[in-house]
């Protein structure tokens, strides 16, 4: 089991991974400095979510607090990230459908602190499974530069940053509700002398509840996740090592109990040389391994799955007082194998981005980038935006995606006749702050247009398996236009915060004329945080998910949820919390096939430092 091998090996290295700046910068400083390549330096911070322009890009800023410490991390983008979708089919650690500007988030690309997270090989659930009191930013990146970053980009990138011991954080939660739930979560980090260091842990567990319709059975799960983070530090050099490890065991299954366990590791190592104050460069090395298994049901069989993925990326930067210049390469080699097949990938791509002011209130950026795989051949993607006096912003990018370990070769269901598919995104984005003496009042529109071509589908075949049950396989279905509409405002004031965002979003198949199946079209959600003393501030969080159609169950109809957060600072060191999820006890079904989880609560006592 990897949680026995590499938890020890997390602790002995404690003092040799993540801090990513010079001695005398700050936290946010260090973020953005080992964040170099994403070409984003401004921006602000607020108690949720902000949006920024930068060059053609749209990147929304998202600090996760202590009402957050329970939610996934996929349900933490929902709230705050207009356009981003999140239907659960079951508790927090079972997988999710979530749907990113009408398309499923396969074409988001996931990173942990800059690194690709190695579970888009096999085409499971790609968000990071990390400690929640670890993070310290999600940015939400889309526009020209969430081109280079090569394949599953079309959508955007999202970029989980953890914290980096570069200020001391000491904290530890323990949870317990329904279902019984119960979650013991915590992070350390703090810096000695040139040395920095970050360590988290998450240890959850619940009985769960009977979510699938066809099974009276309740479905629970255990998980486990660790995230560290250290680092040696000089004024001209950074060297960094991080290791993430999570591991899910699930007891899911249509017609009767089986168990479904799942390990992943990643090791990454940085090092970032600065030669002066206009050239650097970073060089990345990065291991990972995604192992999992299935119980089949009424047998002693099991499926087996395995992917490895080992990343080797050099960037190159320049930067002057107006701009900007990146360039480098990577090269990935993947390896997958299962109980009935397998096979390996090699990937190697080129890369060169910039960004320049261009006047005093113009400023431009482009990016091009050539993917060599060796299954699937050459692949050219290239960007380009521009924005005016930081109110109006214009990007176009084309991205490229090589069919997954998933499609290619899932056991009994998979397709290696797939080919690959390529999208291409025009987007206009236009905002306004208001700044008054009471309030920051920030006002968001992006409208978005775009196609992918060659999209890979999964759908029934009509057939039947010796279990009885319908069989799916993938298909490249032909083309799929998206176009969309988001609008995102906040008002933040001393006592209170508001915030709301929508979302239109169109995904039409070209073969049929008609949305993607369990896409809705409409999308949206809202914050309000009421600072009653700064102890207590409770908050309440609104979601809303439009109608969408499925392949087997009919129409599924639209979903409001109203969730409510409390969290009182009872002394210095010691605050309670109480979480209340779909208040209303909405009975509508997120996804198809699936129950929802009704009413449900979580109390938390925690302790910082």
């Amino acid at each position: 089991m990897l949680i026995h091998r590499y938890t020890p090996l997390a602790f002995a290295i404690f003092s040799l991974c993540s801090a990513h700046t010079f001695a005398n910068e700050s936290e946010q400083d260090a973020q953005n400095n080992e964040r170099k390549n994403i070409l984003i330096t401004k921006g602000y911070s607020a108690p949720n979510a902000t949006m920024q322009n930068y060059s053609g890009d749209t990147v929304i800023n998202i600090v996760p607090n202590n009402d957050d410490i329970n939610k996934s991390l996929d349900q933490l983008i929902a709230e705050n990230a207009p356009g981003f979708v999140h239907t659960n089919s079951g508790t927090s650690k079972h997988n999710s459908s979530n749907y990113h500007r009408g398309l499923s988030d396969e074409y988001t690309l996931y990173l942990l602190n800059g690194a690709p997270f190695p579970s888009t090989t096999l085409g499971s659930q790609n968000i990071p499974n990390i400690p929640m009191e670890s993070i310290a930013l999600v940015e939400v990146i889309r526009g020209a530069q969430a081109s280079l970053y090569g394949s599953n980009s079309l959508t955007g990138v999202i970029n989980i940053v953890t914290k980096t011991g570069e200020t001391l954080d000491a904290q530890l939660n323990f949870s317990a509700g329904s279902d019984n739930t119960q979650r013991i979560g915590g992070v350390y980090a703090n810096k000695f002398g040139k040395f920095r260091l970050m360590t988290s842990l998450d240890l959850d567990k619940s009985d769960g509840y009977d979510f699938i319709e066809s099974s009276d059975d309740e479905f629970g799960y255990k998980s486990y996740s660790m995230n560290t983070y250290a680092a040696y530090v000089t004024e001209t050099n950074r060297f960094s090592l991080a290791l993430n490890n999570a591991t899910t065991d699930l007891e899911i299954n249509q017609s009767g109990k089986v168990d479904s366990y799942q390990d992943t590791v990643q090791l990454t190592g940085k090092y970032i040389q600065q030669f002066n104050s206009h050239f650097s460069s970073e060089f990345t090395l990065s291991t990972a391994e995604v192992d999992s298994t299935t119980e089949q049901y009424n047998s002693t069989n099991e499926d087996n799955y395995k992917t490895n993925e080992t990343l080797v990326q050099l960037h190159l930067n320049t930067e002057w007082q107006k701009a900007a210049v990146n360039f480098g390469g990577e090269y990935i080699h993947s390896k997958f194998k299962s109980n009935e097949n397998g096979d390996e990938r090699e990937q190697t791509a080129l890369f060169a981005a910039f960004s320049g002011e261009m006047t005093d209130f113009l400023n431009i950026s482009g990016g091009l980038r050539n993917d060599h795989y060796s299954d699937f051949g050459n692949a050219l993607t290239y960007s380009a935006g521009f924005s005016l006096f930081d109110t109006a912003s214009l990007s176009y990018k084309t991205s490229f995606s090589a069919p997954s370990y998933n499609d290619l070769y899932w056991p009994g269901s998979g397709n290696p006749d797939l080919e690959s598919e390529e999208g291409e995104m025009l987007e206009l984005s236009l905002t306004h702050n208001f700044d008054t003496n009471h309030a920051f009042i920030p006002v968001k529109l992006n409208l978005y247009t775009g196609s992918l071509d060659n999209k890979i589908n999964w759908a029934d075949t009509g057939e039947i398996d010796d279990n009885g049950w319908a069989v799916y396989k993938p298909f490249n279905i032909g083309k799929v236009n998206i176009r969309g509409v988001e609008l995102y405002m906040q008002y933040n004031a001393t006592k209170f915060m508001f915030d709301i965002a929508g979302a239109y979003s169109e995904s039409i198949d070209k073969s049929t004329d008609e949305q993607l199946n369990n896409v809705p079209k409409w999308s949206g959600s809202s914050n309000f945080q009421y600072n009653i003393t700064n102890a207590i501030k409770p908050k309440l969080t609104y979601t809303y998910v439009g109608e969408r159609t499925t392949s087997y169950s009919g129409d599924l109809k639209e979903v409001h949820l109203l969730d409510f957060a409390i969290n009182y600072q009872v002394m210095k060191h010691i605050n309670i919390g109480f979480n209340a999820n779909n208040l209303t006890d909405n009975e509508q079904p997120l996804a198809a096939g699936y129950n929802p989880p009704g009413r449900t609560y979580m109390f938390t006592v925690g302790a910082q430092m």
